[in-house]
């Protein structure tokens, strides 16, 4: 495909679509150029380059809205997408609701000093991701010879997002993305063949850590599975890893934090701003704005400008995630409908000095499926992880589940630690729950 001008582009298509009988409309362009190489049994796996483009168009017309996605930007295709959604439109029932977000919500020129897009990045050669993803799987197969196999990879991915709307906001920013891991599958003495992972992302291909800490924490990871089995079910402490926390455990409270969750009375948030819903421990922060952060950006998919939304402090709730047409039908004012970097302020205590101070518990390193009931807050997920008991880790535990209350679960928390996982758009240390039942044999 021919390079477009994006922002000619998109404030085009926004002309176009008021051309075409809409009262408003707004127009992104996402491009995105994405580099994976993953090697495994010394040889190379996978190489894959992809660009791609996605163009949306919002259209309102008399208070109905129509939303289409297209990666056809011939001009000519889309003056007949154009055309098509404005008329289609009209079919829809009228929303008072269904308008563009007011002008003030809008940014005010550029927003500077976040440091998402690597200048680097152009001159990056495909020898160096070779070497980087190759040096991973000989540094991990060489740890023990209790490793099977070793899939290990490096991807990185440059992208642009250009934004326009009838209101009169245009805005663009790029944003690269570097990424690294290795999975590694173990002899488990006869005990099927445990896997082990790490994985990191970073904003910056100077900023990830050696091939070598990655391979050896997933070999770790692995051998530190042989051996596993189920317990019997109990009541104790819970420690999550730190990385396992923001991939898993933090999924149960993002859904009732948002306003379609609170105007359709599903949210087990509902009516609480100003009242404690978890342990005082806990505070919980969105922040847009993150200096290099994996979810930073200067305005989200609205255009509505970012910031640092508190959302939980000591344990009090603060704010939502409101975006603007269900900020209007609850008559809330839009902070933004989509989540960036979320960050749980970190206590004092590395995992170890939470791991020594634990007469019982179970230390999770992972969490295999299960479900949230954003309404009610029950929820329920299987784990794997390690038995701690008097301050040791004992031995490795696997085919449990815990289950219970969100609100109940984030109202125990003993500990917060120290150690927050700086790899993700998910800030999160290990995290200390007293009283989880573990369901076993």
């Amino acid at each position: 495909m021919a390079e477009v001008n994006a922002t000619d582009l998109v404030k085009w298509a926004v002309k176009q679509s008021q051309k075409c009988g809409a009262d408003q409309g707004s127009v992104s362009l996402a491009k995105n150029r994405a580099v994976q190489v993953e090697y495994r049994e010394g040889e190379i796996e996978k190489l894959k380059e992809t660009t791609s483009y996605s163009l949306n168009l919002d259209v309102y017309v008399d208070h109905r809205f129509m939303r289409n996605t297209t990666s056809d930007l011939n001009k000519n295709s889309l003056k007949s997408l154009i055309a098509e959604a404005v008329a289609s439109a009209r079919y829809l029932p009228a929303d008072e609701c269904r308008v563009l977000p007011d002008a003030a919500c809008y940014p005010k020129g550029q927003v500077d000093g976040l440091e998402i897009a690597d200048p680097a990045y152009s001159g990056i050669e495909t020898s160096q991701r070779k070497k980087i993803a190759a040096e991973t799987e000989k540094i991990a197969v060489s740890q023990s010879n209790k490793v099977i196999s070793a899939t290990c990879g490096y991807f990185d991915s440059i992208s642009t997002v250009t934004f326009a709307n009838s209101e009169g906001f245009v805005g663009s920013y790029p944003a690269t993305d570097f990424g690294l891991y290795a999975e590694v599958a173990v002899d488990g003495d006869g005990r099927g063949r445990p896997t082990g992972w790490d994985w990191v992302q970073t904003r910056y291909m100077n900023e990830l850590p050696k091939p070598e800490l990655i391979a050896k924490r997933a070999v770790h990871r692995g051998l530190a599975r042989v051996g596993q089995e189920s317990m019997q079910s109990c009541r104790c402490d819970m420690i999550v890893e730190n990385r396992v926390v923001g991939a898993r455990l933090l999924r149960m409270l993002q859904r009732p934090f948002t306003a379609r969750s609170l105007q359709q009375k599903q949210s087990f948030f509902r009516d609480k701003i100003g009242r404690k819903v978890v342990s005082d421990k806990l505070t919980l922060v969105d922040d847009a704005l993150l200096k290099k952060g994996q979810g930073t950006r200067p305005f989200d998919s609205e255009g509505l400008t970012s910031r640092r939304l508190n959302l939980i402090e000591n344990g009090i709730l603060h704010n939502y995630y409101v975006d603007n047409y269900y900020g209007r039908k609850l008559g809330m004012a839009p902070t933004t409908g989509e989540m960036s970097n979320i960050i749980i302020v970190p206590g004092q205590k590395s995992l170890e000095q939470l791991i020594a101070g634990c007469q019982k518990g179970i230390l999770v390193t992972d969490f295999i499926g299960g479900n949230s009931n954003s309404t009610t807050g029950d929820f329920s997920m299987g784990i794997m992880g390690e038995l701690i008991e008097n301050g040791q880790r004992v031995r490795p535990v696997c085919e449990m589940n815990i289950a219970g209350n969100a609100l109940e679960l984030w109202s125990n928390i003993g500990e917060v630690g120290s150690d927050t996982f700086q790899y993700s758009s998910n800030r999160t240390p290990s995290l200390l729950f007293k009283d989880v039942a573990f369901s076993g044999i």
